[in-house]
């Protein structure tokens, strides 16, 4: 991984961390982080309509349920996760986990 990749996959990261973990504990994530999560959701829906997936194939291939899938994509609704599940979905959507945090397009 080239060192710009790599800067750009812990950034991701720690996005990733700080929302989940102020999920986790109660506080109020969606009012501080409410353009992450739109931006995570649309770019998440993005990816798997481009390679022409349903949001049953995404959720069958990440091993969740439609319902959570369609949770994880709706942008006004945040929903935690995992990050091995956002490992899985990068992974099922054959893109890198910082594509899905590249909030810039």
């Amino acid at each position: 991984m080239q060192c710009h990749s790599m800067q750009k996959y812990v950034y991701a990261l720690f996005i990733y961390y700080e929302v989940s973990c102020k999920l986790i504990k109660g506080g109020d994530c969606m009012s501080e982080h409410e353009e992450h999560y739109r931006q995570l959701a649309f770019n998440i829906a993005y990816y798997r309509k481009k390679i022409g997936l349903t949001q049953l194939q995404l959720a069958e291939k990440v091993g969740i349920s439609r319902t959570h899938m369609s949770n994880i994509e709706a942008p006004n609704v945040p929903t935690p996760f995992s990050s091995t599940s956002l490992f899985k979905i990068a992974d099922a959507l054959g893109v890198e986990l910082v594509d899905l945090f590249d909030f810039e397009k």
